[in-house]
Protein backbone atom coordinates (compact mmCIF):
# COMPACT_ATOMS: atom_id res chain seq x y z
CA UNK A 1 0.00 0.00 0.00
CA UNK A 2 1.39 3.39 -0.72
CA UNK A 3 -0.24 6.62 0.82
CA UNK A 4 -0.31 10.11 -0.14
CA UNK A 5 -1.26 12.79 2.29
CA UNK A 6 -1.29 16.30 1.76
CA UNK A 7 -0.54 17.49 5.09
CA UNK A 8 0.82 21.01 3.26
CA UNK A 9 -1.48 24.80 2.81
CA UNK A 10 -1.72 24.70 -0.71
CA UNK A 11 -3.65 21.93 -2.69
CA UNK A 12 -1.38 19.42 -4.84
CA UNK A 13 -3.41 19.51 -8.11
CA UNK A 14 -2.13 16.19 -10.40
CA UNK A 15 -0.19 14.20 -7.75
CA UNK A 16 2.10 12.07 -9.29
CA UNK A 17 4.23 9.60 -7.40
CA UNK A 18 7.48 7.66 -8.47
CA UNK A 19 8.34 4.21 -7.17
CA UNK A 20 11.75 3.57 -7.68
CA UNK A 21 11.97 -0.64 -7.67
CA UNK A 22 15.13 -3.01 -6.98
CA UNK A 23 13.94 -6.27 -8.49
CA UNK A 24 12.17 -7.66 -11.43
CA UNK A 25 8.83 -6.83 -10.16
CA UNK A 26 5.50 -7.39 -12.14
CA UNK A 27 2.67 -5.35 -10.99
CA UNK A 28 -0.75 -6.98 -11.33
CA UNK A 29 -3.00 -4.35 -10.09
CA UNK A 30 -3.09 -0.98 -8.93
CA UNK A 31 -6.47 0.32 -7.13
CA UNK A 32 -6.60 4.25 -6.90
CA UNK A 33 -4.16 5.15 -9.25
CA UNK A 34 -2.88 4.72 -13.20
CA UNK A 35 0.40 3.88 -14.09
CA UNK A 36 1.38 6.57 -16.27
CA UNK A 37 2.85 5.58 -19.75
CA UNK A 38 1.12 2.29 -19.68
CA UNK A 39 -2.10 1.50 -21.33
CA UNK A 40 -2.77 -1.36 -18.93
CA UNK A 41 -2.21 -4.26 -16.38
CA UNK A 42 -0.48 -6.55 -15.87
CA UNK A 43 2.83 -4.79 -16.97
CA UNK A 44 6.57 -5.27 -16.06
CA UNK A 45 8.30 -2.46 -13.84
CA UNK A 46 11.55 -3.85 -13.85
CA UNK A 47 14.72 -1.72 -11.95
CA UNK A 48 13.34 1.63 -13.05
CA UNK A 49 10.80 1.74 -11.08
CA UNK A 50 7.27 4.10 -12.00
CA UNK A 51 4.92 6.74 -11.87
CA UNK A 52 1.90 6.35 -10.30
CA UNK A 53 -1.27 9.02 -11.02
CA UNK A 54 -3.77 10.26 -9.35
CA UNK A 55 -7.30 7.78 -10.83
CA UNK A 56 -9.95 8.82 -9.75
CA UNK A 57 -8.53 11.00 -6.88
CA UNK A 58 -6.56 13.56 -9.30
CA UNK A 59 -6.06 16.67 -6.80
CA UNK A 60 -5.88 16.60 -2.59
CA UNK A 61 -6.71 19.30 -1.22
CA UNK A 62 -5.35 21.02 2.24
CA UNK A 63 -7.09 19.78 5.77
CA UNK A 64 -7.79 23.09 6.90
CA UNK A 65 -10.40 23.24 4.19
CA UNK A 66 -12.11 19.94 4.86
CA UNK A 67 -12.09 20.20 8.29
CA UNK A 68 -10.24 16.43 8.34
CA UNK A 69 -11.94 14.71 6.17
CA UNK A 70 -8.93 12.34 5.20
CA UNK A 71 -10.81 10.76 2.11
CA UNK A 72 -10.26 14.93 0.63
CA UNK A 73 -6.35 15.09 1.73
CA UNK A 74 -5.46 11.22 1.44
CA UNK A 75 -5.24 8.83 -1.20
CA UNK A 76 -4.52 5.07 -0.82
CA UNK A 77 -3.09 2.84 -3.58
CA UNK A 78 -3.51 -1.08 -3.22
CA UNK A 79 -0.38 -2.36 -4.85
CA UNK A 80 -0.59 -5.93 -6.24
CA UNK A 81 2.08 -7.71 -7.84
CA UNK A 82 4.99 -10.42 -7.65
CA UNK A 83 8.65 -10.05 -8.16
CA UNK A 84 11.58 -12.35 -9.26
CA UNK A 85 14.82 -12.29 -7.43
CA UNK A 86 14.16 -11.61 -3.83
CA UNK A 87 16.20 -14.23 -1.96
CA UNK A 88 14.75 -13.24 1.88
CA UNK A 89 12.93 -10.34 3.96
CA UNK A 90 9.97 -7.69 2.63
CA UNK A 91 10.28 -5.94 -0.26
CA UNK A 92 10.86 -1.93 0.12
CA UNK A 93 11.06 0.37 -2.91
CA UNK A 94 14.84 1.53 -3.99
CA UNK A 95 13.14 5.14 -3.37
CA UNK A 96 9.78 7.43 -3.40
CA UNK A 97 9.72 10.60 -5.12
CA UNK A 98 6.71 13.07 -5.33
CA UNK A 99 6.78 14.30 -8.80
CA UNK A 100 5.13 17.31 -7.63
CA UNK A 101 6.89 21.05 -7.09
CA UNK A 102 7.36 22.40 -4.03
CA UNK A 103 7.35 18.81 -2.00
CA UNK A 104 10.36 16.13 -0.86
CA UNK A 105 9.85 12.70 0.32
CA UNK A 106 11.98 11.44 3.37
CA UNK A 107 13.00 7.80 3.00
CA UNK A 108 10.88 5.17 2.69
CA UNK A 109 10.25 3.11 5.71
CA UNK A 110 8.94 0.21 7.04
CA UNK A 111 5.49 1.01 9.59
CA UNK A 112 5.38 -2.13 11.37
CA UNK A 113 5.72 -5.87 10.03
CA UNK A 114 4.00 -7.49 6.74
CA UNK A 115 5.29 -10.73 5.62
CA UNK A 116 4.38 -10.99 2.24
CA UNK A 117 3.80 -6.63 1.59
CA UNK A 118 4.98 -3.45 2.62
CA UNK A 119 3.40 -0.01 3.51
CA UNK A 120 5.15 3.04 2.04
CA UNK A 121 4.16 6.60 2.91
CA UNK A 122 4.63 9.81 1.52
CA UNK A 123 4.00 12.79 3.52
CA UNK A 124 4.24 16.57 2.95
Amino acid sequence: MLSVINAGAVEMKGWQVHVGLQYNELLVSADGAIVVGESGLPVSIGKNGMVFAGYPMTDLKIAIKITGDYTQIQVQITIKGTMFGLKSGTPMPKNLNLLNDGYKCPAAKRQGYFSTESMWRLID
